[in-house]
């Protein structure tokens, strides 16, 4: 897993990797989710971060450690932390992605497995006895 938090050349190279030419849709979509699904989001800096193949990856904010989050879907949480927070924002940011490509007509089939492969990948990542995130409180916000 590498984490890059430079906003720079590097980063975008990670992001482009993982999203290719969609990478801009998804991440103002995601940036949207968390504006409203958080009244503790601000805006701010962002952190990218990928396996270790680099073809899988999700933004999380850095701005403060938790979000206090309430969703559409009824799940609240007062202290959701950052990187799951980011997670969850990127997977709900990426389906909205796929389903405006859709309904616009466009082909989703890449899209779509690049989900199921990140959303996997992220449960995956709160196993073990230090999990990354808490892949419970992600898949209570993607639901």
């Amino acid at each position: 897993m590498k984490t890059y938090s430079d906003n720079g050349s590097r980063m975008a190279a990670a992001v482009d990797r993982v999203y290719g030419p969609r990478a801009m849709h998804v991440e103002n979509a995601l940036f949207h989710i968390a504006d409203i699904n958080s009244p503790q989001y601000f805006g701010g800096t962002w952190n990218f971060v990928t396996n270790d193949a680099g073809d899988l990856g999700f933004w999380y904010p850095t701005s403060r450690d938790t979000y206090a989050v309430e969703c559409e879907n009824y799940f609240a949480h007062e202290a959701m932390d950052a990187r799951s927070f980011g997670a969850a924002c990127t997977l709900v940011g990426l389906n909205h992605t796929i389903w405006r490509m859709h309904a616009a007509g466009m082909p989703v089939d890449a899209l779509s497995d690049l989900f199921h492969r990140l959303q996997s990948w992220v449960y995956d990542l709160g196993e073990g006895d230090e999990p990354f995130i808490d892949s419970a409180t992600v898949a209570a916000f993607t639901d």
